[in-house]
């Protein structure tokens, strides 16, 4: 009847603010107002509320979930019959440091093995870490000279316990982007050649389109241009025509 019928769109009314009242609550919690809480802080998609990472973990680079820190390996407690498994990280010591894929702490080529012959060529040298010997450390992960990326394995493909992390030397037009020390990157242009600085550059009588694009806004270069060498005679040439 109408009055049963009145009651039920009432009920139906009430449900309905209810979860709009919900979803405005949810919508109040982001990526961006979990960051705003501090740096250990992420947003957790499942229950969509801030959380914060425990010890040894920083949040993820999109902050939705935690990773464990530079200096630490990860592992994973198993299922229970109450929750799913949960991240643990721990921290590498005496002189170890983690592996890229965070799996397994080995040392620096200089300070794995004093009886292993490290230096196998010029191509193939120790990785350095400063803070265990005659080397150098930056945040926790050991470094290579400019023009060698870093690797976890030996030439047999095994990963290096005995000797350590190793730094292989990149083919001449490549370079190492300082994100990921541990993949040589190809240069813009067949032409370009590492120099000393580990940057592509052009050969002589090249010059680099986004040098000319940026003009006396050198920090510009980067931003600009397509990174190609262009023949600096013709540049110079089309130059002189448009001034005349």
């Amino acid at each position: 009847d109408l009055h049963s019928n009145l009651n039920m769109l009432k009920e139906l009314l009430a449900v309905l603010l209810c979860l709009m009242s919900s979803v405005a609550d949810i919508q109040k919690t982001s990526v961006s107002t979990c960051a705003s809480q501090g740096s250990s802080y992420y947003y957790d998609v499942p229950s969509l509320t801030c959380s914060q990472c425990t010890t040894n973990q920083i949040p993820s680079i999109d902050k939705q979930q935690c990773v464990c820190s530079a200096n630490a390996i990860a592992s994973y407690t198993s299922w229970t019959a109450s929750s799913g498994p949960s991240l643990q990280c721990t921290v590498c010591t005496g002189g170890t440091f983690p592996t890229k894929v965070q799996q397994t702490c080995i040392a620096c080529g200089t300070t794995a093995s004093s009886t292993t012959s490290l230096n196998l060529s010029a191509a193939i040298i120790s990785a350095t870490c400063i803070a265990y010997g005659p080397s150098s450390v930056v945040s926790g992960v050991c470094t290579c000279p400019v023009g060698y990326i870093l690797t976890d394995f030996n030439a047999t493909g095994a990963l290096a316990n005995n000797e350590g992390k190793l730094c292989l030397l990149c083919p001449f037009n490549t370079y190492v982007d300082s994100t990921n020390p541990y993949r040589c990157m190809p240069c813009s242009d067949e032409k370009m050649r590492r120099d000393s600085t580990g940057r592509c550059s052009c050969p002589s009588g090249y010059v680099e389109d986004s040098v000319l694009a940026a003009g006396s806004s050198a920090s510009d270069a980067s931003l600009v241009g397509i990174h190609v060498c262009v023949d600096q005679s013709v540049v110079q040439g089309q130059v002189r025509t448009v001034l005349r």
